[in-house]
């Protein structure tokens, strides 16, 4: 899934449920900690922040009261994604939890994997109720990193975190994907995480999958997990609302996906009634001190020198304060998710 779903739906869907509470202190409500949290999992990468109108790029641990903080990344996207250990600690528990019931999926050789990830499977649906139960100060964190995770059971259905055979759809001579690493769906690259699409998974003797149909199945799910909990609006006064929000005006180009966007915004903002927004940085710039220079210093993304002066980042650090911010607490909720899939998933 995409921000439409991630973060837009999940906002949808929180504050039509119950989770519409103001938080003490601030201008924020339940929902839009929660829809931020799943979102968050995409952008908590290992890409560079912009702080203070500078590109940051976090190191591996960063200092604080002579101490140190080490992060936890929920998203990779440069070169360390074909890493084994980016692949075990950061795509299986955020992305691709593998399914108990693996043994029901076979490919068409007849093969099973262990490490498949299965929609709406007891291990997702254990660490979602395990988040909605929590009474903790970082449960709104630890419910929308677990509802990522578990609306990525419908996206990423039958692929694996790992680099190997089994997520292979395309022959590297049919389509010059395929010469992506086998890892997750890089071989269809966005196709199964974007809405509007319709695509083939080569790998199974069946009709093309229709992601509509797979939204539309996750957000009932979550919703009535989400009802579990609270008292919000009955699904079947919002069915249609939803349903509207995932098919859009047939008039609207699938092909054209800005389009798309917008106009899926647009329609939920009418469905709650109010603007949404989200802004990636917003949470690691509460947290973030660092000092910023101009320097002569050689820019590969600039090799003639025709710029002006590159603005950057020294001493990055962490604000002596950092654990009453949300981006800290956040990080707390990700160390949890990832200790509990790898507990859940330890015999695979």
């Amino acid at each position: 899934m995409e921000k439409d779903f991630h973060h837009h739906i999940i906002y949808a869907l929180a504050k039509i449920a119950g989770y519409d509470k103001k938080i003490a202190g601030t201008d924020e409500t339940e929902a839009k900690i929660i829809a931020y949290a799943s979102q968050y999992v995409d952008d908590n990468c290992d890409r560079a922040y912009t702080i203070n109108e500078v590109d940051v790029k976090l190191p591996d641990k960063l200092p604080v009261k002579d101490q140190y903080f080490y992060p936890t990344l929920t998203q990779a996207v440069d070169i360390t994604a074909t890493k084994l250990e980016t692949q075990k600690y950061v795509f299986m528990p955020f992305h691709f939890l593998p399914g108990h019931d693996y043994k029901a999926v076979k490919n068409i050789s007849g093969i099973c994997n262990p490490h498949c990830t299965i929609r709406n499977s007891e291990n997702a649906n254990r660490l979602l109720d395990d988040s909605l139960a929590s009474k903790s100060a970082y449960s709104l964190y630890r419910i929308g990193i677990a509802l990522h995770t578990f609306a990525d059971t419908w996206a990423h259905e039958r692929f694996t975190a790992f680099n190997e055979p089994w997520n292979k759809v395309l022959d590297w001579y049919k389509d010059f994907k395929a010469l992506a690493p086998n890892i997750g769906h890089a071989d269809v690259w966005h196709m199964p995480d974007q809405i509007c699409k319709t695509w083939r998974d080569h790998r199974f003797d069946e009709d093309p999958v229709d992601n509509k149909k797979r939204a539309l199945e996750a957000i009932e799910k979550i919703y009535a997990k989400l009802l579990e909990q609270r008292k919000g609006t009955p699904w079947k006064n919002i069915k249609g609302n939803l349903k509207t929000i995932i098919q859009l005006d047939k008039t609207i180009d699938d092909s054209d996906e800005k389009k798309v966007y917008d106009a899926r915004k647009k329609k939920i903002e009418e469905f709650i009634g109010a603007s949404i927004s989200y802004e990636k940085d917003k949470w690691i710039t509460e947290v973030i001190d660092c000092e910023v220079e101009e320097t002569d210093e050689y820019d590969p993304s600039d090799p003639l020198g025709l710029r002006d002066k590159k603005r950057v980042a020294r001493n990055i650090r962490l604000k002596d304060d950092f654990e009453r911010f949300h981006w800290y607490k956040f990080q707390v909720a990700a160390k949890m998710q990832l200790s509990e899939v790898l507990g859940m998933t330890a015999t695979v």
